[in-house]
């Protein structure tokens, strides 16, 4: 079964407001491209990103292809922008935009995919993300990132599998039963080769916090 992890997966939990610097690489600068160390960093045991510019990152150091990803999204703030999970990266420095570049990306109220700079159709197997065309990954409610109440009081266990070029994504709230996580929310197919760097992103402004990350290659 794929979705266990063994002693091969990476896993990191911040503890000790630390991390493995032997994998794992933060980029982390200012909307004007300058390094800022406050805008990617790890706090209070988990890692977060500070009104973080473009380019800001948390990349493992090593290339990967297939790979099986859990974390969870502790928080996100009212207003912030997309939590990115982009992969085949050519370069661990490369945006999430370059080309050969593939990602998904969490919104406040759905989720998307971006394949060389281009956006990604998928399919939900419940039929939910069939307005506007279709496509697009539409969260079900009350497990919106955000809302104009704030935050999402629960913490939001995430699951992405990459695997023959394509990407699903599965969530769950952490009170709900462990077996919520095997609900397939959305896939998206025709990625390709996604040979290359992983890494945890953002676009201007994101304001986020995330921890109990386990990777597991295969």
């Amino acid at each position: 079964n794929f979705k266990i992890f063994n002693e091969n997966a990476i896993v990191e939990s911040f503890a000790g407001n630390t991390y493995n610097t032997d994998l794992w690489q933060i980029n982390s600068i200012d909307g004007t491209g300058q390094i800022d160390t406050s805008k990617v960093s790890v706090k209070n045991g988990a890692l977060v990103f500070a009104n973080a510019g473009d380019g800001c990152y948390f990349a493992l150091k090593n290339t990967y292809r297939d790979f099986i990803l859990d974390f969870d999204i502790v928080e996100v703030q009212e207003g912030s922008t997309f939590v990115g999970l982009a992969f085949g990266m050519d370069n661990i420095d490369d945006n999430f935009w370059a080309p050969g570049g593939n990602m998904v990306y969490l919104q406040v109220a759905n989720t998307d995919a971006f394949k060389d700079g281009a956006a990604l159709l998928g399919t939900d197997p419940a039929g939910v993300g069939t307005d506007n065309g279709g496509g697009r990954g539409w969260t079900r409610p009350g497990y919106e990132l955000w809302s104009g109440d704030g935050p999402n009081p629960e913490v939001l266990n995430y699951r992405l599998i990459v695997r023959n070029g394509n990407a699903e994504v599965y969530y769950k709230k952490a009170s709900d039963p462990a077996e919520t996580l095997d609900v397939l929310r959305i896939r998206f197919a025709g990625f390709g080769d996604t040979t290359g760097f992983f890494k945890f992103v953002s676009t201007a402004g994101g304001n986020f916090t995330l921890d109990n990350i386990k990777f597991q290659p295969f």
